[in-house]
């Protein structure tokens, strides 16, 4: 007798947080909330998101989900006539595509940001017990002309419909530490000071964001002709690579099952990522190996080993490119 796991759909189109969070109400109830809060608990999930706007033209999100049940979530393209960029930056959990369950408590020490049009279709599923936190924010059309317009040469026609993008990049460890510092608030604090650490911490973990993109290889590659399609297909093999810690699967292979030429390939990757299929998945290994090192008392050969390098000199002399740092110097400061 085969046995199915029912998961629990809900459809919402995105938005501000608060539009976000008069849908979720409409679907799921809520509890009694503060302004601008919105606290759900029932037997599908605990829920509660918090949301500011400290300038016009500006909103700030975070958000705490825990998920008491299997649930998928289709999150269809922005109805409202305005029209904003979207932020977005991990902190805990991830509610794309899982991963093989023995690989969720390592991979899950490395998060995504990610920056993308309104228009982009999302699904995002999640298993009873994940728990995912993350930190949005929405910067709108008029704000963006008076303020950012200089932004426009590097990531492309961002309010064109026509024209969806997304650009993901592995969050570095400044960003971490601002992501870090919000879910760390408590009620506590008096309003001020609350309201003032927010709105400085989320706009430089922007501003930093911003510069990695202007700083990407790929310039020449932003954001030209791509598809919602296309975006899918890139999302699909970012979440293949994140869970393999061996080699890279050569370009062709992922062409092939894609179904996509080598040439396409490349292009919407460094569109995407700013970076090729190679660089991404060694810095992302990269990155897991830091933080392998630094949370666990394991050798460096096995380290080296786990992540696929055959040479531990090749291994320590990546890891010296990338973090101005040896393996050895973090393992020794992390595990006195």
């Amino acid at each position: 007798m085969s046995h199915c796991t029912f998961m629990e759909k809900i459809t919402i189109h995105t938005g501000s947080v608060a539009e976000v969070a008069t849908q979720l109400t409409a679907i799921l109830g809520k509890e009694p909330s503060k302004e601008n809060t919105l606290h759900i608990n029932n037997h599908l999930v605990e829920l509660y998101y918090e949301w500011f706007f400290p300038f016009d033209g500006i909103e700030i999100g975070l958000h705490n989900v825990r998920y008491k049940s299997d649930m998928e979530v289709d999150v269809l393209s922005d109805t409202s006539e305005k029209k904003y960029i979207y932020f977005q930056f991990e902190y805990k959990g991830n509610v794309s595509p899982k991963t093989p369950q023995e690989n969720q408590k390592l991979t899950s020490l490395v998060t995504m940001m990610s920056m993308q049009s309104t228009s982009i279709f999302l699904n995002m599923k999640a298993k009873k017990g994940d728990q995912s936190q993350w930190v949005t924010l929405r910067i709108s059309e008029d704000y963006f002309n008076r303020y950012m317009s200089h932004m426009k040469v590097h990531i492309g026609k961002v309010f064109d419909t026509a024209n969806p993008w997304v650009i993901y990049e592995i969050t570095p460890p400044k960003i971490n530490l601002l992501i870090d510092d919000l879910f760390m608030l408590n009620d506590e604090m008096t309003p001020p000071l609350k309201n003032s650490l927010i709105v400085a911490r989320s706009v430089e973990a922007t501003g930093l964001f911003l510069d990695q993109v202007i700083r990407r290889k790929h310039q020449s590659q932003r954001n030209t002709n791509l598809h919602i399609e296309d975006i899918k297909r890139m999302q699909m093999i970012k979440e293949e690579l994140i869970v393999l810690y061996d080699n890279t699967p050569s370009l062709t292979s992922i062409a092939e099952k894609y179904g996509v030429s080598v040439s396409k390939l490349k292009r919407d990757f460094g569109s995407v990522f700013g970076t090729t299929i190679p660089c991404f998945h060694s810095n992302y290994r990269l990155e897991l190996a830091y933080k392998m090192l630094e949370t666990q008392q394991v050798s460096i050969s096995d380290v080296a080993r786990h992540f696929g390098y055959k040479s531990l000199s090749n291994f320590s002399e990546n890891f010296k490119e990338k973090f101005d740092t040896t393996p050895k110097e973090v393992a020794i400061k992390y595990n006195l």
